[in-house]
Order: structure tokens, then sequence, then C-alpha cells
């Protein structure tokens, strides 16, 4: 994190001035620059940190107010130029929630060593209120110091216990949690955003600090080119926040920046080349290789041993143990996992934890990160932070005669590269599909014009030193005089579209194909600015190409649409270009028009359409408000007409949509929504999804 350019915000919660005496602020904290890897399509940032300070504290007994932070990323820039279009891609864990998570007051740290970690939804912390999943509600003990304290069932100064007008054990409204989950506005979005729902949020008062941590952050690297003849740049990847307080006041300001060094992970560009035995494959940053997890350190609770000392160095192991706690907020465990708390066995903390260089042992208290689904949705907060792999090279050899057969280690050395003689680390091979994923299966070192790509992942790498590794191969059975080539990058890698976006079906970590061009990933596509508006009146629209991969011609003279299904196409007006044709505005009244995500159609005059998901939404006036019930529907296989309710004041219109073909939208009341659903007569249960007023309404229907 960059403190010089850090930007004082204040949040004004409708508290009289006369009540305070030091307005409540909030500012970046200073942080360890995070290390991105060019072509990486799911790379951590560094923690967002913020440090409050200020305002009224919530009195004893009340509730602690909320507000609802929503968290994006901008374009990247390098020394003020554009550098290309960031993505967030941090995992989601089930359809709406993603595993990027907002800790406060850092519990279980240094700071906070016998703080316990209590993450919203967990026991004695439920999230079965009016918002659903995902949301609690804390009562002050009238000390700010105590409001996120970790305490199970905590309820003002007492506990929750059902007596003397106290709520029973687990009632919504119980429990002081301190760790809250993000979740996706728009998953098929070109610029996704993270929400931070309905968060409680007291003010720290005077000469008091509350901190904000946004862990967990993925972003993606394919779209930021690094300036020739920079191998390594400082770019900063600027978040914008919103935040949305009592009173309807709504705060829409760029916040600081997160700064990350992008660099090329190995010293070669992936290309196709000619290739003599050994390869040589070298870093170009020092943690461009990691492990899965700190367990490849210390060794797991299973009794296997770790690959590493104390002091992060080899120790000869060539195990493969599982996953251990990376529960410290802000530590770093220089692995491919981010901040993880999955169960107590086996997957629980071990020792050293925080790792070496990070100050004493948190006790670990409390936790794991878990969802109980009190609200009848499991969160999948225990999948924060887990990735599926180390590091992986993969040495694919293009041209390998029929017949022929390439043979290869199935375990190689990592060495300093200033000092070869130093091991640092070790390389094993692994059995993978196409892309080089899937899960650690050692193999044998034979390859054939069939299976001709040999990766390699990393059991143990030091990260305070660039490394290298040479990989021998023999050819046999091969004419006189072939010559192998072969492409060495990092894997598992892709060349989809929907490889840099939020994905819950490819893996962790995983990096762009560098052999192949791909729309929208190396070349993003097109941008919306504002991504959103009130339906009050007209609101001017801007699609901008990326800066550094403008496509001639195709936003000239286009026209633009905002499209949903059901519902009336709003049209734009008065479009206009900039100088070069690479963006293009246009009006679009939105009065009186029902809130809810659009399409975006763009149409050149040759014809070309382009469709942007939900790249638009339209949002209500803030006096409204929405409570839709029920969220969750269960029908039987012969289908039939459902209804959902919505309860809103009147004049605040609202919209809504079916994401599976067999619930159809019939003819609603300002009141209720109906939907015909199918019979299901041939396939398996089903469950499909309507959006109503802004709320996501599960609907679940049997087999015959």
């Amino acid at each position: 994190m960059n403190l010089r350019d850090s930007v004082l915000i204040a949040l004004l919660f409708g508290i009289p001035a006369a009540a305070q005496t030091q307005p409540l602020a909030c500012t970046e904290a200073s942080g360890v620059a995070a290390v991105m890897r060019a072509g990486a399509l799911t790379d951590f940032t560094a923690d967002f940190r913020m440090a409050c300070t200020g305002g009224t504290p919530t009195p004893a007994g009340q509730a602690v107010p909320t507000i609802t932070i929503t968290l994006g990323v901008k374009a990247a820039t390098f020394e003020g130029q554009p550098a290309g279009f960031a993505k967030l891609t941090s995992n989601p864990t089930n359809a709406s929630f993603s595993e990027a998570l907002l800790i406060i007051d850092d519990p279980n740290s240094p700071v906070n060593p016998t703080r316990p970690l209590l993450n919203c939804g967990n026991s004695g912390a439920p999230d079965n209120g009016a918002n659903g999943a995902g949301v609690c509600s804390i009562r002050s003990t009238g000390v700010p110091t105590q409001t996120y304290d970790g305490t199970p069932n905590g309820y003002g100064a007492g506990i929750c216990n059902g007596t003397a007008g106290v709520p029973a054990a687990n009632t919504f409204g119980c429990g002081r949690p301190n760790v809250f989950q993000g979740r996706y506005t728009s998953l098929s979005s070109n610029s996704p955003e993270l929400q931070f729902s309905n968060i409680p949020f007291d003010p720290p008062g005077d000469n008091q600090i509350r901190m904000l941590d946004f862990t967990n952050l993925r972003v993606s690297a394919a779209g930021i080119t690094l300036a020739q003849p920079f191998p390594t740049a400082t770019v900063r990847v600027t978040p914008t926040i919103t935040s949305l307080i009592p009173m309807n006041f709504a705060l829409t300001s760029p916040y600081g920046d997160i700064v990350a060094v992008i660099s090329n992970a190995l010293a070669s560009a992936p290309a196709e080349v000619a290739v003599t035995s050994p390869i040589l494959v070298q870093e170009n940053l020092e943690s461009g290789l990691l492990p899965r997890n700190y367990s490849f350190n210390v060794g797991d609770n299973l009794g296997t041993p770790g690959n590493g000392s104390s002091t992060l160095t080899y120790n000869g192991n060539a195990n493969y143990p599982a996953d251990v706690a990376q529960n410290v907020p802000w530590a770093q465990y220089f692995s491919e996992s981010g901040f993880q708390w999955q169960n107590l066995s086996p997957n629980g903390p071990k020792a050293p934890n925080p790792p070496f260089g990070f100050g004493s042992t948190p006790a670990s208290l409390g936790g794991p990160l878990a969802s109980l689904a009190f609200a009848g949705t499991n969160t999948r907060i225990d999948r924060s932070g887990v990735a599926q792999a180390g590091s992986r090279i993969a040495v694919n050899f293009t041209n390998i005669p029929p017949g022929a057969v390439v043979e290869v280690p199935p375990r190689i050395q990592l060495k300093s590269r200033s000092n070869p003689a130093i091991t640092t680390g070790l390389l094993a091979l692994t059995t993978t599909d196409a892309n080089g994923a899937g899960p650690y299966t050692p193999r044998s070192g034979f390859l054939n014009a069939q299976d001709h790509m040999a990766v390699y992942e990393v059991l143990f790498a030091y990260v305070f030193m660039l490394e290298q590794a040479q990989i021998p191969f023999t050819l046999s059975n091969a004419p006189a005089g072939t010559q192998l080539k072969a492409v060495v990058q990092l894997a598992p890698f892709y060349s989809t579209p929907d490889a840099g976006r939020p994905n819950d079906s490819l893996p962790e970590p995983r990096f762009l194909d560098g052999t192949k061009l791909v729309p929208c990933l190396n070349l993003p596509c097109l941008d919306v600015q504002p991504s959103s508006a009130m339906n009050l009146g007209p609101a001017k629209v801007t699609i901008s190409t990326a800066p550094l991969a403008p496509a001639p011609g195709l936003l000239q003279g286009a026209s633009l649409k905002l499209v949903k299904n059901g519902m009336p196409d709003i049209e734009s007006s008065g479009a206009s270009n900039n100088a070069d044709n690479s963006s293009v505005a246009a009006q679009f009244n939105l009065a009186g028009v029902p809130v809810g995500p659009r399409d975006v159609v763009i149409t050149a005059p040759d014809g070309r359409v382009i469709t942007l998901p939900d790249g638009f939404t339209v949002t209500g006036d803030p006096g409204c408000s929405y409570a839709v019930d029920p969220k969750q529907l269960a029908t039987k296989f012969s289908g039939g007409r459902i209804e959902i309710s919505v309860t809103t004041a009147t004049g605040c219109r609202w919209a809504a949509s079916s994401d599976a073909s067999w619930m159809s939208l019939l003819p609603s009341k300002p009141d209720s929504l109906a939907v015909r659903v199918q019979p299901n007569t041939h396939g398996p249960a089903r469950i499909g999804r309507l959006s109503v007023a802004g709320t996501v309404v599960t609907v679940q229907q049997e087999r015959k």
C-alpha cells in the first residue's frame, strides 16, 4: 500500500455535529506492496487496509448502524500513463458470495493475539435477518474497542440466553463478529464489483483506531501491459469504493491505491522455440514460483513433514502435505493460498504461525471460517483463500515424431541463479489435463506425440532469491536429425475470456496462455462508465475501448441501448464519439424505469453487435427499499404458478428476471411477482434463480 497517495474521506452518519468532537475519517493504512505476475488471471493484490478514527460510538444497548461498501478495480497506470485494464477475479464460493473478506480490528494477529476470530454466519453470529445470508447485526456494549471482539452470542453488555427480554442464543442480532464476506454484484460483468452489504460499522471515537482490512483480493493482470524496456514496473491498480450509510447519504470516491509490482515471472516469454537438453528455466521475480500452502514449509496436521525449515529454506524433502490454516490477517505466507481457515482438523493452524518474521504466534482463538446456513444459504466461506495447486511450469514439446519417446526427470531441483551450487527448492512432475490443471499426481517422465507436455509443480521455492531449473530430456526412437521444439510457460493456462473473470469452476492459480491472443483478456474489451445510475431522469453513459488496445472503427457512429428480457428496451439519444473514436457517449432517460441490471447493446454502422451482459444497473431512489419474501422456494416436479411478495413504498418501481428457461415471468402486481414453473418430467432436480427488486430468489424443483 502507498501512504503517499492516501485520500482522506469522511463518512457522515447523520449524527449531529455537536455530538462529535472529532469527525469520523478513514485513510489508507500503509502495507507491503503485492507482487503480481504479468499474465496471471488471478493474482493477489496487497490487502487493502483502512484506518478509521473519530465519530461518535454507538451507545450501549443500541444496534450498531450499517454501511454497504462496493469495491471495484479501475484501469491500472504506470508512471501516470495507462497500463491496461485490471479486473477483480477473487474466487466465487457459491452462486453469489466471494472469497474476498473484510476483517475488522485485526483479530488473531500479533496486534490482537487474544481476540478470537468470528465470522458472520458462524455459530454465535447468525445471519438469518431480513437482509439474508452474510448479513449480521451487532448490539453495542458502549465500549467501541469491544464491538468486534469476536464474542459468540454477545448482546450489549450481556449474552444471548433467552431470559429477561434478551434473545436466545444464535438469534439474529447476537454475537460480535469481526469477519464479513463479500459478494459479487454481477459475475458476468466486464468490470465485476464486490459488495460488502449492511456491515455493522461502529465509529471508534476520539483517539481510537478502527482497522478495516479487505483481504483475498485477486486481480487479473492479463490486461496490463508492461512498458518496454521495463520487465518490472510499479503499477497502481486503483479501487473505487462506494459507501451507503444512514440518512441515505451516498459517497462515491476513488480511494487510495492498491500498489502492485507487475513482473514477468519467468525470464523468457512463452514461445515455440527449438530446444536442446537441458532446458533452462529462470525466474525473473523472486516470488514468481510458490508452493500451494504454508504447510509445504512447516508440514501438515496429518504427520506429513514440510519441505522447509523455520527460516523458509529448503530441507531436502519431497512431500506433498495437506493445507494448514493461514489465519493471521496481513501476514505473508509465501504461497498461492490467501487468508484461509477451513476447519480445525485436519486443516487447522500449524506452528510457527504467523510465519518467520511476522511477530509472536497468535493463539488461533475462535474460527475456523464457517457458514451454518442460518438463512438457508451456505456461503461457503470456508473456501476463502484456498488454492488448488502450487505454481506450475509446463514444458510443451510440439513436434515429437510418431513412435518417438521423450524422457524427462520426475523431479528437478531449483537452484540459485547467482550461485547454481546452492539448492533452493524442488519441482515435481504431475499428471494434468491439457491446460496443466488437476490435482497433484506424481507421474513418470515418458512423453510421446499424444502425451507431449511435462508439467512440474513447485514443492518448495526460496522466495528471497531468484531461482532457476535445468530440465534435461532424452529423445529416443526418432529419425536422425530430429529437432525438438517446446513452449515453456506457467500453468495452468487458459485462452477463454471466462478465465479472466471470477470463476468457481477453474483452478487457482491460473494464467493466460501466452501463445494465444485472447480478446477481453490481454486485449480487454469495453468499459462502461458510470456502470449504474438512479431512475430519476437523464443519465450520460460512456463506452470506451481499452487504452492500450483500441479497436479502430468499432465505436464510430455506434448506437446504444439498454436491454432486459421482459421489459421495454431503453434507447439512447445524442450519441457522439470522442476525437479518436475510442469512446462513444449517449444519454438515457431513466425516469421511472424499473430498477435492476441491464445488458448494454452496442450496434456498429456495419451491423456488428456487441452485448455486455449486465453491463449497467438502474438503481432506485435512495428513499426506496424492498423486502422480498420468500428468498427460497421448493416446488413439485409438476410445476405450476408461484408468487413472490415485494414490499416497498408507493411509487418505488422494481424489475425482475429469470436465469432459467423453465421459469417464465407472468404479469405482476406492484406488490408481487408471479412466475410459471414448467414441469420437470424427465431430468434431475434443478435449481434456478430469480432476480426480484435486486434480491436473488432461489427456486429448487424436485425430479419426478
